[in-house]
């Protein structure tokens, strides 16, 4: 198209932002604009010399798809066997090396697309043959599979605390080392004060003994401005290292709270590990996970909770009222109440008339309810932080009242006090 064009154009070209070129999906080339300002179509009528001149703000055909030439190579040329690379044509062993490796990669995906499509087939043959199976047992490989994904959950986040209490194990003992060194430094320090403060003295009783003119009376001055800068500077250091113990020791107090704090929530997780992985046992144990009582309790009641508040989400939200919101409050106290009772009593039920191992897991499953009837109580409580600022308004208490006249403290004292025959406000 290049060639074409420069053929077209023949001496001049003209292009810019007033010129168009556009390549048609057929291969047509079309151009438009001051590109064709001299630009000439050949004449067809031999008696007039000149051509035709094309009108500009319309596009014209100068390239048509049969105008290209094929069959010219002497061999096959593809660029997509060396992967779009772009090589110079005397590196025959560069492009030797290209198609190699494009060929290369090429087999891998047709090997993976295949070696895929078999997983495919084998996964659905799979899926196909173990269906009767599932639905023979219900709803018990997905209760096993979220106990384990709960496992892994818990797990993990073990892990990740048991990272972060290492990291602040070496931030500790880093603390520890600076504190040792400013400890050092400072001890120095003040052994070094010390000896310039004996010398400052002894400077100062030679000054005061040695005749008031003379050289020996100024180089004893020069000595002691020396050694003051030396006490002022030895003062200034420690003050720097004063400064660099009481950082440290900040800094080593918010790593221990930091540490107490993973320590305690590793040890919280690791709890709900425990029960979660005793659970997973004993439902892997029984022939029917789901057909465990304390099962089928703690699954009903984790589902009414979570029915329970996704229905209030859904008729209306959190109240715009305060007398309202804290009526919802109270419902919602009260609901979790409940729930934790209704478990509290299947659970006294299992401890009284079941065995020691049967009574273990029952408290087990009612700890697992109430960790999660606790949280949410705090995101109950947080709902209700909201409020706190209506909470302590007590201007409904105050309403029709009148506020004593600032003119007659005494009368307004004697309307105060309800011996005298005066009614109270309000």
């Amino acid at each position: 198209a290049r060639s074409q064009q420069r053929w077209a154009y023949r001496d001049r070209a003209w292009a810019g932002m007033d010129s168009s070129l556009a390549a048609a999906m057929n291969s047509n080339v079309w151009q438009w604009g001051q590109i064709s300002s001299n630009f000439n179509v050949a004449n067809t009528d031999k008696s007039r010399k000149s051509g035709i001149a094309l009108v500009q703000n319309r596009p014209y055909l100068i390239f048509e798809q049969t105008l290209f030439r094929s069959q010219m190579r002497a061999g096959r040329v593809s660029i997509s066997s060396t992967g779009c690379k772009v090589l110079h044509q005397d590196t025959f062993t560069e492009q030797l090396r290209a198609e190699t490796l494009v060929q290369g990669v090429q087999d891998m995906q047709a090997s993976i697309n295949e070696e895929r499509q078999h997983l495919a087939e084998l996964n659905k043959t799979t899926t196909e043959a173990e269906a009767p199976a599932a639905q023979q047992h219900g709803g018990d490989e997905d209760e096993l599979a979220t106990l384990q994904d709960t496992i892994g959950q818990l797990e993990r986040d073990i892990m990740l605390l048991e990272r972060d209490i290492e990291a602040y194990g070496k931030s500790l003992e880093s603390c520890d080392l600076r504190q040792a060194h400013n400890r050092k430094q400072l001890q120095q320090l003040q052994q070094q004060g010390t000896s310039l403060r004996d010398r400052q003295d002894q400077v100062s009783l030679n000054i005061y003994m040695a005749p008031k003119a003379g050289a020996e009376r100024r180089k004893l001055e020069e000595q002691l401005t020396e050694v003051e800068e030396f006490v002022q500077a030895n003062k200034n250091t420690r003050m720097t290292l004063l400064d660099q113990r009481a950082e440290t020791d900040k800094e080593k107090q918010k790593i221990l709270a930091q540490l107490a704090n993973s320590r305690k929530q590793r040890e919280r997780f690791q709890r709900r590990l425990d029960i979660v992985k005793d659970l997973s046992k004993s439902s892997k144990a029984s022939s029917s996970g789901a057909s465990d009582p304390l099962i089928k309790v703690l699954d009903k009641q984790c589902q009414e909770m979570s029915e329970y508040f996704s229905r209030r989400q859904s008729v209306g939200g959190e109240s715009k009222d305060f007398l309202a919101a804290m009526k919802i409050h109270d419902a919602d106290r009260a609901f979790l109440d409940q729930i934790e009772q209704k478990m509290k009593d299947v659970v006294d039920n299992v401890i009284s008339n079941g065995t020691p191992e049967r009574a273990e897991r029952a408290r087990l499953v009612n700890q697992m309810l109430v960790d999660m009837v606790n949280l949410r109580r705090s995101w109950c409580d947080m709902l209700q932080d909201r409020w706190a600022s209506d909470g302590l308004d007590l201007s409904c208490f105050f309403e029709g009242s009148t506020k004593p006249s600032a003119a007659d403290p005494r009368e307004a004292g004697r309307r105060l006090r309800p011996s005298e025959g005066g009614d109270p406000p309000g």
